[in-house]
Order: C-alpha cells, then sequence, then structure tokens
C-alpha cells in the first residue's frame, strides 16, 4: 500500500465572527483569482472553504427546530496525512493566507501559536461521514502522473511536424531514453 493511503477526510466548522461575514464570503472569491494556499502542500487531495448562512431543509428530512444564530465557516478536505499532520503542514506552509481566511472567525489564534492553533482546529473539528477523491493515488503519484502526461503531450506536438522515420529517436531523446533501452 502506499504510504499517505488510504487518504484521510478533514472537517473543520468555525464560527463566522458577527460583522465579518461579508468580508470572508468577499476574500473566498478573491481566493479564485490567485494561487491557492492548497496547492503548496504535498499532501493535499482537495480542499474547500464555504460559509454556511443558514440549514435549508430537503425533502424526506426533519425540519429544522432553530435557524442558526451566526454563519459558520466550513473547511474540508482530504489528504494524504493524518489530520494532525494535515494541518500543521497547513500552518507552516501557508500559515499567512490561513490568517487570512480564518482571522474572520471567533477566537482564532492565528498559525504563529503551534499548540493553540492545533487546539482551535481540534475543538472546531466535525466527523467527515463521507469523502471524495478523483484518483486512487496519492498526491504525489497524481503529480507525476500530469508531470508525465505534460512531456507526451509537448512531444506529440513537436512529433507532428517530424517525418515517421524520425519519430522513435526523437521520442528517445525527448524522454532521455537511449536506443538500448536503458
Amino acid at each position: 500500500m502506499t504510504a499517505g493511503w488510504p487518504p484521510t477526510p478533514v472537517a473543520v466548522l468555525t464560527p463566522v465572527l458577527p460583522g465579518r461575514e461579508v468580508d470572508l464570503v468577499g476574500h473566498l472569491g478573491d481566493m479564485r483569482e490567485e494561487p491557492s494556499p492548497f496547492a503548496a502542500l504535498e499532501s493535499t487531495h482537495v480542499a474547500r472553504l464555504v460559509v454556511i448562512g443558514q440549514v435549508r431543509t430537503i425533502a424526506g428530512m426533519k425540519k429544522v427546530k432553530r435557524p442558526l444564530r451566526m454563519r459558520y465557516l466550513l473547511f474540508t478536505a482530504v489528504a494524504n496525512s493524518p489530520a494532525d499532520v494535515f494541518l500543521e503542514e497547513l500552518r507552516s506552509t501557508s500559515g499567512p493566507a490561513v490568517d487570512e481566511v480564518w482571522n474572520h472567525c471567533v477566537r482564532y489564534p492565528g498559525h504563529r501559536d503551534e499548540t493553540r492553533f492545533h487546539e482551535y482546529m481540534r475543538q472546531n473539528s466535525v466527523d467527515a461521514q463521507q469523502t471524495f477523491r478523483a484518483y486512487d493515488a496519492t498526491v504525489s503519484e497524481v503529480r507525476t502522473a500530469l508531470a508525465l502526461r505534460r512531456r507526451h503531450l509537448s512531444f506529440a506536438r513537436k512529433a507532428q511536424a517530424l517525418p515517421s522515420s524520425e519519430i522513435h529517436e526523437a521520442f528517445l531523446k525527448h524522454f532521455g531514453l537511449s536506443a538500448g533501452g536503458d
């Protein structure tokens, strides 16, 4: 079995500071224009941030007895490491970006205090009931496969202009292989 497999679901539900909801939603929208702070992490399969404003009932579900009194930030992720290891990677690798999101939340201690950061995330963790992933591989394996795919596409574009007699040699050269099969 591959290290870091099966993946670990992470779910953290934190109350948003009253009056900061609009700023948080705006910030999350702005994050779409920037490189994701989760892309820098070696173990993130998928990560999502959602502001929950109300609970809706779906046909067949029990009606909600009382509405939510405040907004909540729901963070869900699937990682190739135990939750505490993933959260430490998030804190240490993307700390300033993490602060920009969770500074909108009640009692968030910031990423600089490792102990309090982990206590906060642990206290606000909820059980993930279901997980989804696109690949049956680790993040590293997926990145390696995608890089190889890009190399193949690059070669395919170049090979279109080559005579068929030169394609084999060009393939070997492009991928750093020798004619002897090394």
